[in-house]
């Protein structure tokens, strides 16, 4: 970060985009110096993130338990996930973990109602899960792997904002 601390770089919201891009800033420290800058305080808050066992959205997990959140989190990958919410929970904290397809209403439905009877209601949901797919140029990308792309990055997106939205206006 060209010797500037963490501190600097949250001073300078607008750089700090680009920096993440032009000098590798891990996802971590980007979570980090956004939830600092806005004084995150979520102490009891219900959060749910999708996509929270990699990268960002485990980035933001770390950063709402931090804050003192009960944090429920998706992803596909059932291991990383169970270690997660262990690890989380040896810490004191309050975690519940649900290996699913977000895009699936079915199974988003579930994991909903799961997280209300556990702890009555959802305060924050980070939509984070999505799907990159094949490193390729569009010639050569598969059609098919397209579909898959736009299944979870926009239907699942929406499934998941759609099961979670009534109880938040409540």
């Amino acid at each position: 970060m060209d010797g500037r601390t963490l501190r600097q770089a949250q001073s300078e919201r607008p750089v700090l985009i680009k920096l993440a891009y032009d000098r590798d800033l891990s996802a971590i420290d980007l979570v980090h110096a956004f939830s600092y800058d806005v004084g995150m305080t979520h102490s009891g808050k219900v959060v749910l993130i999708t996509g929270g066992t990699r990268g960002i959205g485990r980035a933001t997990l770390v950063r709402f338990i931090e804050a003192g959140a009960k944090v429920a989190f998706c992803a596909r990958g059932e291991r990383a996930g169970r270690e997660i919410e262990k690890e989380v929970r040896s810490g004191g904290a309050e975690s519940l973990f649900f290996p699913l397809d977000i895009a699936s209403e079915a199974e988003v439905s579930k994991m909903v109602e799961m997280i209300l009877g556990r702890w009555g209601r959802i305060d924050v949901l980070i939509n984070n899960a999505g799907l990159l797919g094949p490193m390729s140029t569009i010639e050569n990308y598969p059609l098919s792997d397209w579909e898959e792309v736009i299944r979870v990055n926009v239907i699942g997106t929406f499934v998941v904002t759609r099961s979670v939205l009534p109880t938040m206006r409540a």
